[in-house]
């Protein structure tokens, strides 16, 4: 987020992003991991719908508050993300725990690519690849469009983000 904020030239804009894509991807699938690792067979299903409330909270109050935000700045709501970031991760080297107890992890031989192909679930692989796509180029243009057609703002984008989200 610091570099989207202090970035003064497209190509640095492309770069900041494919940095943060690139050292972010892991996230989910890691809060993910830690969740079912901290719960047992009959509190995880429990645990993982807090943290899908929590995204889907994230996906309502995050574009609010860039477009609340962005009446003090383009890059304002960036520089607060980064803050909130830079506190989570503090947070989160500080305060929690491993997961799992020592010699309770088992090695498990790595899954490669290829096997995913064979998958009995490997369609749902492709539906959520285009699900990410698809979402990818609503963000990418849907400000775009109705800046264009409707005059409308970060702010209204932001609020109108908000929306979906609630949806």
């Amino acid at each position: 987020y610091v570099g989207i904020a202090a970035a003064d030239h497209l190509w640095e804009l492309f770069a900041a992003r494919a940095f943060q894509g690139i050292v972010s991807s892991a996230a989910l699938p890691t809060i993910m991991a830690y969740v079912a690792d901290r719960t047992d067979d009959r509190q995880r299903a429990r645990g993982m719908a807090v943290l899908g409330a929590a995204m889907g909270l994230g996906f309502i109050l995050g574009p609010a508050a860039g477009g609340v935000l962005n009446h003090f700045g383009r890059d304002a709501p960036f520089w607060v993300a980064s803050a909130v970031s830079g506190a989570t991760f503090l947070f989160a080297a500080a305060g929690l725990a491993e997961s799992l107890a020592p010699g309770a992890r088992t090695a498990r031989p790595p899954v490669w690519p290829a096997e995913a192909l064979k998958s009995p679930i490997f369609p749902l692989y492709v539906v959520a690849f285009a699900n990410a796509f698809v979402l990818a180029g609503l963000e990418t243009t849907f400000p775009l469009f109705v800046q264009a057609r409707f005059s409308l703002g970060a702010r209204d984008v932001g609020y109108a983000f908000a929306l979906m989200g609630g949806v």
